[in-house]
């Protein structure tokens, strides 16, 4: 196995392991305060593009991920959707939809048009994270390891498409980066920052 590959795998655990926190938080509170329906929807699209992405340039890794990565996604959805009584099938439509849309631009248009396709997708998935950061009254509901774990995993996934030269990926998760550090800083902000709040035990 080369190293760029290892590498690949590497970051593909740093992804998972982002995700886990945030599915044992709504497992253990059955608290959903901060957290964005669209973010949700949108990562759970985003598996699915990326799922095919990975297999469409021959990246195992990629493709592996986002299959493992969108398992724990679409239960933190569901659970979204328990908690707040959304409706589950129009929530998920609108995510598999979405996916398929992007995979079908991956398909037609080539690699560079998926990076800008899917990076708008991205935009959904951060932004609206960020929007719920930012007016939520309580940010009861959010895991800080999960903002911080994709951060890391964004950096280091950028860091192996530039390496393997897949720059659909680079623009993508690039681009990502930049507004994960704001969101990940604006929680600081809003728990241990100016407000003066402290964290409460049991904090993922």
């Amino acid at each position: 196995m080369k190293a760029v590959e290892v590498f690949g795998w590497l970051c593909g655990a740093v992804g998972l392991a982002a995700y886990l926190p945030q599915l044992l938080k709504l497992l253990r509170t059955r608290q959903a305060a901060g957290l964005s329906v669209l973010s949700w929807q949108s990562m759970l699209a985003g598996s699915i593009a990326w799922t095919n992405h990975g297999l469409m340039i021959g990246a195992a890794n990629q493709a592996a991920l986002n299959v493992v990565i969108g398992v724990p996604t679409a239960m933190i959805v569901a659970m979204i959707c328990q908690v707040r009584r959304l409706r589950a099938v129009r929530v998920f439509g609108v995510a598999v939809l979405a996916g398929a849309a992007v995979a079908a631009s991956d398909w037609l248009l080539g690699s560079a048009v998926f990076g800008v396709v899917v990076l708008l997708l991205g935009a959904g998935a951060i932004g609206g994270q960020t929007l719920e950061l930012v007016r939520a009254p309580s940010l009861d509901g959010v895991a800080p390891t999960f903002l911080f774990g994709q951060l890391a995993f964004s950096c280091l996934w950028a860091l192996w498409a530039l390496w393997a030269g897949d720059i659909g990926t680079v623009i993508a998760f690039a681009s990502n980066a930049l507004v994960l550090a704001f969101n990940a800083a604006w929680w600081v902000h809003r728990t241990v920052g100016r407000t003066g709040a402290r964290l409460r035990p049991g904090r993922l």
